[in-house]
Parts: structure tokens; C-alpha cells; sequence
């Protein structure tokens, strides 16, 4: 079979993620495309096969081997990289999180830590909390949905965390979110929080953690 010159193409085609590769006519490379069940399309003149680590390979063999010069660089994605391997989240013990809060002297930070551990909740609940979600005669605090259509919850604060909360909104009167940012013109971020942990993580000598990681230290 001759050496056939095709352009790559990486696209999405009727709502799959596809691989297609336009040739000019070759009996032994089209019947070969066949045979790995390729398929053509009429409306972008090329053959092609679902996005699959399997076909990756098919095709990256067809060019190792010359059965395809590529006109271009072969799109990045044909690349074949094996999956990185998902690691559970790093989670600490409950006396490393008490050397955590202990050691955590700036009474937002350790109010930000405290809610994240006690109530549970993630960063993106803690962050989108405003005063008026605080319940202290009920002891508890409302959480407001997320944007993708979650509900909200309740979650129930302890007396530690009640007189915490009263003495941090004492000290740092914020007008609107429960945790805002500096000048008081908008809520605190994602990135300060884990920065912080981080310092602080090393501060209390315990492996460093995310705030994912403090929350579910909880629920062990």
C-alpha cells in the first residue's frame, strides 16, 4: 500500500467527539478504513471514527508505520497519553485538624477554617454566604444553592462555633457576604482560602491540604 498524504482533523461531528482523516482516493487505505470501521461524511468529505484511546492508537500506528504522511503536526489530542491516576484527597486526622485551628491566629481565617470543617461545607457554599444566612437564636446557618439549580441546606452550628461567629462579625462588621475581601466590596475568593490553608497547614507542621480535604476530615 503506497504512502498516502491526509489531513488530521479533531472535531466535534453531530454532537460526538470525532477523528477524521481526508485522503484522496486509495482503494487499499479506504478498504482498510473499513475494516476498523471507519465512516464517511458526505458533508465534511473526510473518514473518521469516534474519539476512543483505541482509535488514537489505530491511527497513530497508521503514521508510525507510513500508511499516513500527515499534511500538518497531528493535533495534540492524537497523542496518546496515559490517564493520570485519580489520587483520593488527603485526608488529615482529627487531632492535626485541632493543631490546624489552634494554630490559626487571624480570627477571619480561623472562622473561614472552623465553618469549612464544622458545618462541612465547601468552598464555594462558604464563599456565597451573607450575614443574613447566620441563624445564632436557632444555631444554625442557611446555605444558599449553587447556581447550577442545587437547592440550598441547613446546617447546624455548634456552641463554639456560634460564639466564634459572634465574636468575628463583631470584630470585622461585614456589610453584606459573611466572609468578604478586602475593602468589604465583595466576598472572599477561592484562591485566598487555599493559600492561606496552605500557610497554615505548615505553620501547625501537618501535611498541607485543601479546603475538599478539611471538609471531609468530618465526615471520618
Amino acid at each position: 500500500m503506497r504512502q498516502e498524504e491526509a489531513t488530521l482533523v479533531y472535531k466535534t461531528h453531530r454532537g460526538n467527539r470525532i477523528i477524521g482523516v481526508k485522503i484522496r482516493f486509495n482503494k487499499g487505505l479506504i478498504s482498510l478504513f473499513k475494516q476498523h470501521k471507519f465512516r464517511w461524511s458526505q458533508t465534511n468529505k473526510f473518514w473518521y471514527v469516534p474519539d476512543t484511546p483505541e482509535n488514537r492508537k489505530r491511527i497513530t500506528s497508521m503514521l508510525a508505520t507510513g500508511q499516513l504522511k500527515p499534511k500538518q503536526k497531528p493535533p495534540q489530542q492524537l497523542i496518546d497519553k496515559p490517564e493520570k491516576e485519580k489520587k483520593p484527597p488527603r485526608v488529615i486526622t482529627k487531632k492535626q485538624v485541632q493543631a490546624l485551628l489552634a494554630t490559626t491566629a487571624n480570627l477571619k481565617h480561623k472562622s473561614i477554617l472552623s465553618l469549612i470543617y464544622w458545618a462541612g461545607l465547601r468552598v464555594s457554599e462558604l464563599l456565597n454566604l451573607r450575614k443574613k444566612d447566620v441563624n445564632f437564636k436557632a444555631k444554625l446557618i442557611y446555605v444558599p444553592g449553587g447556581a447550577k439549580g442545587s437547592k440550598g441546606k441547613t446546617a447546624i452550628l455548634d456552641g463554639a462555633m456560634v460564639a466564634l461567629l459572634q465574636q468575628y462579625l463583631g470584630v470585622y462588621k461585614p456589610n453584606f457576604w459573611l466572609f468578604e475581601g478586602l475593602g468589604g466590596k465583595c466576598n472572599y475568593s477561592n484562591s485566598s482560602i487555599n493559600a492561606m490553608l496552605k500557610r497554615m497547614c505548615k505553620k501547625a507542621n501537618i501535611p498541607i491540604i485543601t479546603a475538599h480535604s478539611l471538609r471531609l476530615a468530618r465526615m471520618e
